[in-house]
């Protein structure tokens, strides 16, 4: 049996892949098995739009993309620094750049979202002590994130923030 990963290539992120980011922040918005997709009208709210305006330009800026041809994006996994007074949903600190993971649906569950991590852990190394992250509570990621060495630090109603020491 061929594995569903065989030809999956991961290149790094590049200011030109700016547009793919809106779609792939879409897919890493967590709804719970059985509820409706959430409205594409959220990435135009200024906490999302924060994550993927002007990805490329600032200091920081650097993720991940898993791909099988150059037209077709599976996954993508990216970073971007945040300040205390604009933070983002798993903000840690001004130093800590936050990591976003998106793995198209049909592709989830074949280790396509761990390869996009480590990927991009080891990218972020020279530049970063650590790495976090804002994760729903019920989302099955959480497992993921664990086992690749975040940590909780933060609990909050509708989010949990981990971090990741480099």
């Amino acid at each position: 049996m061929v594995s569903p990963l065989s030809g999956l290539l991961v290149r790094p992120l590049t200011p030109a892949d700016s547009a793919l980011l809106s779609e792939a922040l879409y897919h890493s918005l967590y709804t719970s098995p059985g509820e409706p997709p959430l409205p594409r009208e959220l990435l135009l709210l200024p906490e999302l739009a924060r994550y993927t305006e002007g990805w490329g330009q600032r200091f920081g800026d650097q993720g991940m993309l898993a791909w099988r041809t150059p037209q077709t994006s599976i996954g993508a996994a990216w970073l971007r620094l945040f300040s205390h007074d604009a933070p983002g949903y798993g903000y840690v600190d001004d130093l800590t750049p936050e990591l976003v993971v998106s793995v198209q649906p049909a592709w989830r569950g074949f280790g396509v979202g761990t390869q996009l991590i480590l990927a991009t852990l080891e990218q972020a190394r020279p530049q970063f002590p650590a790495v976090s992250l804002s994760v729903t509570p019920g989302n099955p990621a959480v497992r993921l994130y664990e086992r690749l060495g975040f940590e909780i630090v933060r609990v909050g109603p509708n989010d949990i923030t981990m971090r990741r020491a480099l």
